[in-house]
């Protein structure tokens, strides 16, 4: 018997009561396709795949489930026309289907006798995954409960396997950073949550208290991604519970860069979604609190957000005082630090991090010599950053009431890459920017339209 073979009958063992696994059915076609018809060996693909060959390795053995962002990838490598797409997909929406089927439960209204968290954990956790998944594919809403499944056994754990690779779960998340910037909004969540859901098994059961710290670590950069992703697809309630638990794990690490990195994260994503200023602004002291005047890359960006908050509010004053503090925090920032997008504050987002509140508050000619330069240091493949800076160029166009520069400029940066929660924002207030008689434009309403609804390209 193959290695396919097996694996496809473990795969199928659900005719003898067993449940099928999709992560071994999709790993044992994969290495079918390698195998047979790419004919290449598991290090060859890792390498083309540009990806670790342990991971590789653990997701055709199902062990671990393939990231969403990577199945069009494998699909083109291993030559399989189409097929792991589609699987993937099907998996995905079926799978969910069923379970939802299966559990037969209203959330709201379930006794602690039936309730799903009395299920194996481990079957639980892949129905909310992939109910998570599926919705994501189709556009639904997210499932009720989905979440609560998946972050339970992080929650549960803080107040887990001895011996987990921290190295290699650190190098992901520094990974999901640049994909971050480089991927369409919500294109991570597939991956992460079912990353989360890992590290989670992980938690519960390790005893060693370095490994536990490590794990809570990237438990709290996973849930901020999250929310993060939740964030720019407009998944508000998603958001605010991914931020909660990724504020529990980052306190439950007593890594005090960590606290400080997700509460000026949180907030940031707080401004974009519109919550009150005073629950951005309790974010932000929260973080400068903890900084206790420690410079950091993420005190950097609590001044950033204070200073966000301030200039939406008109407060000329405050908003110069945070800008002023945001550049001697980031003279500060010690050098030569590998980063990812996710951690860093660089050159290129300081001068975004000046240019965003100048425009707010009228100060367009500063606000358009800092977009030049964040621009000039921007990498050709981040489409999404380069979308949101010719939106700060409308935003400024607007305020100095050249209408038609402005509306041009903003409707050719929409057209570059979809909205994520910070673009959704900025092009409202370009919208709140324009002179009365300009909101009726076609072009203007074409962007209102954007601002509403999903509000997503």
């Amino acid at each position: 018997m193959t290695t396919f073979d097996h694996d496809r009958e473990e795969a199928m063992g659900a005719q003898q009561g067993k449940p099928i696994d999709p992560n071994v059915v999709f790993g044992a076609v994969m290495r079918r396709w390698r195998e047979n018809d790419r004919k290449i060996g598991l290090r060859k693909a890792a390498e083309e795949l540009n990806v670790n060959f342990s991971h590789l390795a653990k997701w055709e053995r199902g062990e671990r489930p393939v990231p969403a962002d990577m199945i069009h990838k494998l699909d083109h490598v291993y030559a399989a026309d189409g097929v792991l797409v589609a699987l993937h997909n099907l998996a995905a929406r079926h799978d969910a289907l069923l379970a939802i089927s299966e559990l037969g439960y209203s959330p709201s209204s379930a006794s602690e006798e039936n309730h799903p968290f009395y299920e194996d954990g481990d079957n639980m956790e892949r129905r909310a995954l992939l109910q998570l998944l599926a919705a994501l594919s189709s556009g639904a809403a997210i499932p009720a409960g989905a979440l609560e499944t998946i972050f339970s056994r992080t929650e549960h754990a803080i107040g887990g396997r001895d011996g987990a690779d921290l190295e290699d779960w650190e190098e992901s998340v520094f990974e999901y950073g640049f994909l971050y910037v480089t991927r369409p909004p919500g294109s991570l969540i597939g991956g992460a949550a079912a990353d989360f859901v890992e590290i989670s098994r992980l938690l519960t059961s390790s005893r060693s208290p370095d490994t536990r710290t490590g794990l809570l670590r990237i438990s709290a950069q996973l849930a901020a991604l999250l929310g993060m992703e939740f964030s720019d697809i407009g998944e508000k309630n998603a958001s605010l519970r991914s931020w909660k638990l990724a504020r529990r794990a980052a306190d439950a690490s007593k890594d005090r860069e960590l606290q400080v990195w997700v509460r000026a994260r949180e907030a940031t994503y707080a401004f974009w979604l519109r919550r009150p200023g005073p629950i951005v602004s309790r974010l932000v002291d929260d973080a400068i609190h903890i900084a206790d005047g420690v410079p950091s890359a993420s005190l950097a960006r609590a001044f950033n957000a204070r200073a966000f908050v301030a200039a939406s509010a008109g407060d000329v004053e405050t908003t110069r005082a945070a800008l002023s503090d945001l550049s001697r925090v980031y003279e500060m920032i010690p050098d030569g630090r590998r980063e990812s997008p996710l951690w860093s504050f660089s050159e290129r987002r300081m001068h975004w991090g000046q240019a965003y509140p100048s425009a707010l508050i009228g100060d367009t000619a500063r606000a358009s010599n800092e977009v030049e330069q964040s621009l000039a240091l921007c990498p050709a493949d981040f489409h999404a950053d380069i979308a949101e800076l010719k939106l700060l160029q409308a935003l400024g166009l607007t305020h100095d009431r050249d209408v038609t520069t402005g509306l041009d400029t903003a409707i050719a940066a929409v057209g570059q890459s979809p909205l994520g929660a910070s673009r959704r924002r900025i092009l409202g207030q370009i919208i709140d920017a324009l002179p009365r008689e300009a909101r009726t434009l076609p072009a203007a309403r074409e962007l209102r339209a954007l601002t509403t609804g999903d509000g997503m390209a």
